[in-house]
């Protein structure tokens, strides 16, 4: 879906990253006939109840015309009207044409896991997260996603973000967001979607870790659910992954692969359990040589060429 949104922005010529840009966000959905009589719960998947119940006054929804997507529509319509925060808000239902409905078999069980399924209350990721884009976004909703974030669990989603130290030689690098503003990006975002999955995951109250000595930036947001998040700034390729034992599972791109072993390799010297790696494919999202001038696909997806584009406007206003 990243993909298509970034095809479809490329051949339109619509920025996806600043000014007025369309901030896109997919999230995984799953809907059943009983969702419509469900109270929201915390899951890693959206469910009808919990997109319903949110405090987010949307224009409009779009949904599959058909059987199954009017079904869906007028659950969805329906818990909306109940919400006390959403009552006398107007909501315009457009209706889009669908393709081949497929059905699950009513004897297959949605809930059962495979015995290889591990559930992890402590899930790290990282990068450098400047000028949040769409493959930023699809890691960060993966990590979101391999968190057991249920209503009785205390989890834990560590955010590692690289610090400013070491970005000083990065291609066009006044245009670079520094610490603060690349974190407080990832907060909204991450906060956006856990809240998508469950109207408890809200924010109750945020503090900062007041950095001594050597001591990296860390901030903590912790939610109404207990699911805490962590944000820490890093000045290596490992982070946190090799300070907290408790952290099981590890989310990251296929550039980034050989840190995953990096990380393994030094927890088991230390004794402790190697992470669960989740490798994302995040649309080829990396830093790249910047030197793209076409409005392609790539280019929508690459932190360097961002700055790129960010560096040439400015220029071409001081002329």
């Amino acid at each position: 879906m990243y993909k298509l949104i970034c095809l479809i922005c490329s051949e339109q010529h619509i920025d996806l990253q600043y000014n007025n840009d369309v901030d896109t966000r997919v999230s995984v959905f799953r809907a059943s006939q009983q969702d419509s009589e469900q109270q929201p719960v915390a899951h890693s998947f959206l469910n009808l109840p919990s997109v319903a119940a949110s405090r987010r006054s949307w224009q409009r929804v779009l949904s599959l015309d058909g059987e199954d997507g009017e079904l869906i529509l007028q659950g969805f319509l329906r818990l909306r009207s109940l919400e006390k925060a959403t009552k006398g808000s107007e909501m315009a239902a457009e209706r889009l044409p669908g393709g081949v409905v497929m059905r699950r078999s009513q004897n297959a069980n949605l809930n059962s896991e495979s015995e290889d399924y591990h559930r992890h209350l402590s899930v790290a990721v990282g990068g450098t997260f400047d000028h949040l884009h769409a493959g930023h976004k699809l890691l960060l909703s993966m990590t979101a996603l391999v968190l057991d974030s249920g209503p009785t669990n205390e989890s834990c989603l560590t955010v590692g973000i690289t610090g400013d130290e070491l970005l000083k030689n990065k291609k066009y690098r006044d245009e670079l967001e520094d610490f603060v503003q690349r974190q407080r990006l990832i907060q909204d975002f991450v906060l956006g979607f856990l809240e998508l999955l469950s109207p408890y995951h809200i924010l109750e109250r945020s503090f900062n870790l007041e950095p001594s000595g050597s001591q990296n930036r860390e901030i903590h947001n912790i939610l109404k659910s207990g699911v805490v998040i962590k944000y820490v700034e890093i000045f290596d390729p490992c982070g946190p992954t090799i300070t907290e034992e408790s952290i099981t599972a590890l989310v990251l791109s296929g550039e980034t692969r050989q840190g995953g072993q990096v990380v393994n390799d030094k927890r088991r010297e230390k004794g402790w359990v190697p992470l669960e790696i989740f490798e994302v494919d995040v649309l080829d999202a990396r830093e790249g040589d910047g030197d793209r001038t076409d409005n392609n696909f790539e280019s929508k997806i690459s932190s360097t060429d961002i700055r790129r584009r960010l560096h040439q406007k400015l220029s071409d206003r001081s002329i």
